[in-house]
């Protein structure tokens, strides 16, 4: 099974206030065009397989900087061998991040007369320093998020001319 990555830096505060252990954020993943890794996402499809998203876990991981504020770091993903029950080596990937938060819905949404996949977010408050940092890089427009897919089916067809990858069916990890 092969992952792929996409790539979104739309994020909209919904709610800062009105909820007394989460702040409210809509997470505008992305739309059905082909993206700069050739990958596109199809329409016919993805509501079948979009909600896997729910209830997965917002996650980062947070690092001190040279100057002594803190931010997130990189993707955080590797892949490590593990063996099963029978002794057998596999392959698998592990993050070295933390859960700040959990997507609660995810749907298909028109804005600016594009569809979107958007996920709605509760960012728990509780995470202080997290809270921080993702309340400035959404006021400042610099938040950006990756979002891993485990593809289960997808092909290959032209769009716009170029070969592009059509996932069809897959899983967010």
């Amino acid at each position: 099974m092969e992952n792929v990555t996409l790539y979104s830096s739309d994020v909209v505060l919904c709610e800062k206030e009105d909820h007394p252990d989460s702040y409210l954020a809509k997470f505008i993943i992305c739309d059905f065009s082909r993206n700069g890794n050739g990958i596109s996402l199809d329409r016919e499809t993805a509501e079948n397989w979009i909600s896997t998203l729910k209830n997965k876990p917002l996650v980062g991981k947070i690092q001190m900087k040279y100057d002594g504020t803190y931010d997130f770091t990189g993707h955080n993903m590797k892949k490590v061998t593990k063996k099963d029950e029978n002794g057998n080596k596999y392959e698998t990937v592990e993050f070295d991040t933390s859960a700040f938060g959990s997507f609660t819905d995810v749907h298909i949404e028109e804005i600016d007369n594009t569809e979107y996949i958007v996920a709605e977010c509760e960012i728990w408050k509780r995470f202080t320093k997290a809270c921080e940092i993702i309340l400035s890089r959404i006021e400042d427009s610099t938040l950006h998020t990756s979002w891993e897919i485990s593809v289960e089916k997808s092909k290959k067809k032209l769009v716009n001319g170029l070969m592009t990858k059509v996932v069809e069916s897959g899983r967010f990890i």
